[in-house]
């Protein structure tokens, strides 16, 4: 049996799922409490804090797609994704730990502090999480396993959710042990520690297996915009290209989207009026996408939005 399709083992989707809780301890403190954090513990005022985050969040447009495309570039003895979860578990544990700390700074230095450990926080996530949803898709060929795993992911997902929601106050107030500042750098020191286990967990029990169709690639500095070119047609691809777009080749035979299907549609695209683009074949490779037009090649990483181009 070619090991593509080998079926994967209880303790192998355990572990890669284990990844899903150990991200979720982090986006759900994030999403809950980092605001409150800044304003009411850090003194940083609310109307700062929302512009950061939304000078983040234009980041992580571009930060995104730019990670995709240096994962689909990475060869090493333990594979193209896994890397990421062994080099950057404890340098995204350590970011967390100082974003929810509250250094005695004056002026403008809390804000800069928040600035920087903030971004580099989630920077740190994206390089992580990134190469993590593309690894299901090159652990096995197998639909039916990528079915199950991501059985196994919603429910390790909703325990670190969980874990989270209502841990992290409880742990900030007996931590803290009335001292807000201290409570939320210990919690986030727990939470860290704990994270980190479990993506060294997730890197172990973890094996790549599809191997990726060798095709040609442009050098990373010389990608092509974020668009598609057909026939001297720019098609701008940037924004919600759905869910079947996001985790690479695990999401890209789901049925009646991608297999047997010759439509490839790219909501957001505007030249022309232009819904989508027909191809005559279509497959999965490593942590996109190949298709193929008439004599055009399309090649895309698939990270949100497909990056790429054709030829």
């Amino acid at each position: 049996m070619s090991p593509a399709l080998q079926k994967l083992s209880i303790k192998e989707k355990i572990g890669y799922s284990l990844g899903d809780t150990a991200s979720n301890l982090f986006f759900l403190t994030f999403l809950i409490y980092m605001p409150k954090f800044y304003t009411d513990v850090f003194g940083i005022s609310a109307s700062a804090v929302a512009v950061m985050f939304l000078v983040s969040k234009i980041w992580d447009a571009v930060n995104d797609p730019m990670m995709g495309m240096i994962a689909d570039r990475t060869n090493t003895r333990w594979g193209k994704y896994r890397p990421y979860l062994l080099w950057f578990a404890i340098p995204l544990g350590v970011a967390g730990i100082l974003t929810f700390s509250t250094p005695n700074l004056a002026g403008n230095g809390k804000l800069i502090y928040a600035y920087v450990t903030y971004t580099s926080l989630m920077m740190l996530y994206t390089v992580i999480n990134v190469p993590y949803s593309a690894l299901m898709g090159v652990m096995t060929s197998s639909t039916t396993d990528r079915t199950s795993i991501s059985s196994f992911r919603f429910v390790a997902a909703f325990v670190g959710q969980f874990t989270a929601q209502y841990a992290v106050g409880i742990l900030v107030m007996k931590l803290g042990g009335g001292n807000d500042a201290k409570g939320y750098q210990l919690t986030m020191s727990v939470l860290s520690g704990l994270a980190v286990v479990l993506l060294f967990i997730t890197f172990a029990t973890t094996k790549e297996r599809v191997q990726p169709v060798k095709v040609q690639r442009n050098p990373l500095g010389q990608d092509p915009q974020l668009g598609l070119q057909v026939s001297g047609n720019v098609l701008p691809v940037v924004g919600n290209c759905g869910y079947h777009c996001w985790g690479g080749p695990d999401q890209m035979d789901e049925p009646n989207h991608w297999q047997g299907q010759k439509l490839l549609r790219f909501p957001g695209t505007r030249s022309g009026g232009h819904r989508g683009v027909l191809f005559s074949r279509v497959e999965p490779i490593g942590f996109g996408v190949r298709a193929q037009s008439d004599q055009r090649v399309f090649h895309g990483t698939g990270i949100g939005s497909p990056v790429g181009h054709v030829y």
